[in-house]
């Protein structure tokens, strides 16, 4: 089958089992949502007038995060993808590539040669993962990040011609937050969600 709905250059892209729907990503700055079996786009949401470079599932597949070249995290709850509901600052450059830890976390690689830890739901930055960058050496963007199966190791690939791995077993021994009502703030979104279950871009649905 052929896919065609983005404008631009697709990113990135992850695939929901339970739904049988891939997620994807683009320059456009759009995410697209198909229906594999009926080989049909599922959804499309606004534009959010940044570069899309990659995304993740998140909250057992709740949750689509995307990550953008303004430096933002973008949250949208599944099955309502007109307008992100939620974002995550911090990032000072753009977000070149993400991988999902676990349910809760994200690492992120930045322009600024950076990785970061980024929790999910509650949002916030966690770490500066690895070694400290020395500021009189070249910053070479992230291209591509890993997780290993033991969560223990991050790989990472830049422009330098280097594979770099750091340990991260760390982020496992972190407490976990059980300050954060997640059944409480989906109810307080519930009610600003616009439905987008159409199988046409929003800008054709509006």
């Amino acid at each position: 089958m052929s896919l065609k709905e983005h404008e631009g250059s697709i990113s990135d892209f992850a695939y929901n089992e339970e739904a049988k729907m891939l997620c994807s990503v683009a320059n456009d700055g759009m995410l697209g949502v198909w229906d594999l079996r009926k080989s049909k786009l599922y959804a499309m949401s606004d534009s959010l007038e940044n570069d899309l470079n990659a995304m993740c599932l998140m909250k057992n597949n709740k949750k689509v995060v995307s990550c953008a070249g303004d430096g933002s995290v973008n949250i949208f709850s599944w099955d309502w993808f007109g307008d992100c509901n939620d974002r995550i600052v911090g990032h000072p450059n753009s977000i070149e590539c993400a991988v999902k830890y676990d349910e809760d976390t994200i690492i992120t690689g930045g322009e600024d040669g950076l990785l970061r830890a980024v929790s999910v739901l509650p949002n916030r930055i966690i770490a500066i993962l690895g070694d400290p960058l020395d500021t009189e050496d070249e910053v070479f963007f992230i291209q591509k990040v890993s997780v290993s199966h033991c969560k223990n190791w991050l790989a990472s690939c830049a422009l330098d011609d280097m594979v770099k791995i750091c340990e991260i077993s760390n982020l496992q021994e972190r407490p976990a937050d059980g300050t954060f009502d997640l059944e409480a703030y989906e109810r307080s979104i519930e009610s600003k969600l616009v439905a987008n279950h159409g199988k046409k871009p929003f800008s054709a649905m509006d």
